[in-house]
């Protein structure tokens, strides 16, 4: 049996294949967000500004250097305020936010592509790693490609509704969109530029003045969202952080590189482990859909992304393989998927073999395909089975509590702990600020992280001056715990017989 006639024999009974696929993309995510990862530090940090900071202050600057949407913010502190300040809580938006794009995938997918690519679009969506991951975090990006998915299906069913109704229902739900999702503004400056031909050919006043009304609260909604929380909460230790998702002006020779290898680093991260080999794939998805008609959803996938590039050339938002181009994802899919068939077909007439069908090389390389489409399942299973390495936490913090005595007071290096030890008060000071930690009893617990033995040992060491001795260690992944206790000042003792408990993890 050839690739082709395997494909379609799976595809033919598309309906239960896809409902299978999209009960599949729910559990995946179910069952991360359900076993509960520790925080990392980037999601800590955000975290504890919605904890501490009412709804006015999350519109100013944030502390840790954070940026986020001010209505995101307000989402997340409103569930806390409703349901608790818990790790389940503050991820709850994310997760739902991830299951929901799941199925507007397969609702959408199902109006604008043939049965075989629905599938695929399905399936890559379903296992995306990076989706995966942001649904299990609180942070907004699975926000930011739920609001993606949802501008491309609503799109796609208004196609029946007239103009008017299409553009008012758009005006509604610009101001939520910009102020949700940081890429809303590029997400609606799509969709102003797909509108435009159909207003353009349409000749009442009506209309254009519909649009104008569109495009003006669009500016307005971005040009609140620019001049208080973005500017209120840019930072330079932030873009120092994004440095490489702008391009290099010293060099402009070097932009339509730039332009390229950033752009095949997004659908890298969008289908990984091996998505940039796909970006091929999903340019031929791209003219087949416009060459079958579809010109404006090409349009409303392509210009959001070409306008995040320009955002970059200014050094205004990073272009880049990272996390804030997440939102490119579900249109980055819905290419790939569309190009399965014309490069499939491509690969079996570029080489016919004998008696008419592929040959062998063309064989060949219909199953490698097969494998790198194939390959997001794979790796998100291996996931489920083996989760990403990240520093244990909440063990370390976990711990720490337990076997607290009294008023011990604690120090940590990260800001993960900030939210772990959040009850303690002034009995836990962070790591590069000691000096403002009582310790009245001579004993305080240090919890330290860093990704490699040798950098915990090293922090380790620059703690460990007299008194000070260590009386407990325990080690976690990524994570180091001692208890230090202050030598008595005439024989040297610690006072205390507690010995080491070092478990690795």
């Amino acid at each position: 049996m050839t690739w082709r006639a395997w494909i379609t024999s799976v595809t033919t009974r598309k309906e239960w294949l896809t409902g299978l696929l999209v009960m599949l993309g729910i559990v995946l995510r179910s069952g991360h967000y359900g076993r509960n990862p520790a925080m990392w530090h980037d999601e800590a940090a955000l975290v504890m500004n919605v904890i501490e900071k009412g709804f006015l202050q999350l519109l100013g600057p944030l502390k840790y250097a954070e940026a986020a949407p001010p209505l995101f913010l307000w989402l997340e502190r409103g569930v806390m305020l409703t349901v608790g300040d818990g790790t389940y809580a503050l991820r709850l938006i994310p997760y739902l936010a991830g299951c929901f794009t799941v199925a507007l995938m397969w609702a959408a997918a199902r109006r604008i592509l043939d049965c075989e690519a629905v599938v695929w679009a399905v399936l890559l969506l379903s296992c995306s790693d990076r989706l995966l991951w942001h649904c299990c975090e609180a942070k907004p990006y699975a926000v930011d490609a739920l609001l993606a998915m949802g501008i491309i299906t609503l799109y796609v069913v208004s196609q029946s509704w007239s103009i008017n109704r299409r553009i008012l229902v758009y005006a509604v739900l610009a101001p939520i969109a910009v102020w949700i999702s940081y890429p809303g503004c590029f997400l609606y400056g799509g969709l102003l530029l797909v509108l435009l031909p159909e207003v353009w050919r349409d000749r009442r006043r009506s209309v254009r003045a519909l649009y104008a009304l569109l495009a003006l609260v669009v500016v307005l909604a971005f040009a609140t969202m620019y001049l208080g929380p973005i500017r209120a909460q840019r930072h330079a230790a932030m873009d120092s952080c994004w440095v490489q998702g702008f391009p290099d002006w010293s060099r402009p020779w070097l932009l339509p590189w730039w332009f390229l290898v950033s752009t095949v680093e997004i659908v890298d991260y969008c289908l990984r482990p091996i998505g940039g080999v796909l970006a091929g794939v999903a340019v031929v998805g791209g003219v087949h859909l416009w060459r079958d008609g579809q010109r404006g959803l090409v349009t409303l996938i392509a210009a959001p992304i070409l306008l995040a590039a320009v955002a970059a050339m200014m050094h205004a938002y990073p272009y880049t393989g990272a996390r804030v181009m997440v939102y490119a994802l579900p249109g980055i899919v819905i290419l790939t998927a569309a190009g399965v068939r014309p490069v499939m077909a491509w690969l079996a007439a570029a080489g016919p073999g004998r008696g008419g069908g592929p040959a062998p090389a063309a064989r060949v390389a219909q199953g490698l395909l097969l494998v790198l489409l194939l390959a997001p399942l794979g790796w998100s299973l291996y996931r489920t089975a083996i989760p990403w390495p990240r520093a244990d936490t909440a063990a370390a913090s976990a711990y720490v509590l337990a076997e607290r005595q009294g008023d011990d007071p604690v120090m940590a290096n990260h800001w993960e702990y900030d939210y772990y030890f959040r009850r303690l008060g002034s009995a836990y000071q962070p790591l590069d600020r000691p000096e403002n930690l009582a310790i009245p009893d001579g004993r305080v617990w240090a919890v330290i992280t860093a990704q490699m033995a040798q950098q915990r040992a090293d922090i380790l060491r620059g703690l460990l001056q007299n008194p000070w001795q260590v009386a407990r260690q325990r080690d976690f992944a990524r994570t180091t715990v001692v208890l230090l206790v202050r030598a008595h000042p005439a024989t040297g003792d610690t006072g205390t017989r507690t010995g080491g408990d070092a478990v690795t993890r």
